[in-house]
């Protein structure tokens, strides 16, 4: 996809690899940050309760080894979910209508991002007959 200033970005997705993966890579000009399934809540989520894996992200940039990449540690006293409960909660009790507009605007705006993306799946998959996905997601 490309934005504006002539930002890109590149998605891949599939569900054919056979184990289930959802990393995360965003690259820049002045590196690499990578997260390894970033959706899963390795210490305390609903698929895996282990307190010994830390969360965090690896930091790359320029020329280096693995021994050479930063592991950036992000802990958290409460689980991901607990906090976006949370989170959800106190939007409603506090009643601030700014926030709330704050959050339905990102809200939005995720959803055409998504809109954009599932059209030009769409789209090229129509240029590579016998490619046409499904409209199961």
């Amino acid at each position: 996809m490309k934005f504006d200033a002539d930002k890109t970005a590149t998605f891949d997705v599939g569900y054919t690899a056979g184990a289930a993966v959802m990393d995360l890579t965003v690259a820049g000009t002045s590196g690499i940050l990578t997260q390894d399934d970033f959706v899963l809540d390795w210490q305390s989520g609903f698929g895996f309760d282990n307190p010994d894996i830390q969360t965090g992200f690896i930091h790359r940039s320029g020329m280096a080894t693995r021994n050479d990449f930063a592991f950036i540690e992000t802990p958290s006293e409460r689980s991901q979910h607990a906090l976006m409960i949370d989170n959800f909660a106190d939007l409603i009790r506090n009643g601030d209508a700014a926030e709330r507009e704050t959050w339905l605007a990102a809200t939005e705006k995720t959803q055409v991002f998504l809109d954009a993306i599932w059209q030009e799946i769409q789209t090229q998959a129509r240029a590579v007959p016998g490619t046409y996905p499904s409209n199961k997601i």
